[in-house]
């Protein structure tokens, strides 16, 4: 939908999966809902094409591989990958010992040596 009476006027809503609802018929122009919630008064002889978008249901399709998907969200922002498991940088499993030295009887034992 464009907002002008001209070519190049300008576009309220030109992508897929979008639409637009007249809420009223004003004398001077047309009330409309635009996707995002807000509502809009347009001239009543502006253009507006009716219909689905090329290609709407784009974002239904599965995304198959890995790289696919790097491509796909790396225009976009950086939330991919996403790891799961433990934080960045904590140990995972048992990579070092939790304790060292003597226990229990031989503890003692080289105590009573050490004096």
């Amino acid at each position: 939908m464009q907002g002008k009476n001209s070519k190049f006027g300008q576009i309220f809503m030109i992508k897929a999966i979008t639409c637009g609802s007249i809420l009223i018929t004003l004398g001077v122009g047309i009330l409309i809902k635009l996707p995002f919630g807000a509502n809009k008064t347009v001239p009543s002889d502006c253009r507006a094409m009716i219909g689905q978008v090329a290609r709407g249901e784009r974002t239904k399709k599965p995304v198959l591989k890995a790289g696919n998907a790097y491509h796909k969200f790396k225009v976009k922002r950086n939330y991919w990958p996403k790891v799961r498991g433990a934080p960045h940088g904590q140990k995972v499993a048992l990579i070092a010992a939790k304790r060292t030295g003597l226990r229990g009887q031989d503890a003692a034992s080289a105590a009573k040596a050490d004096k």
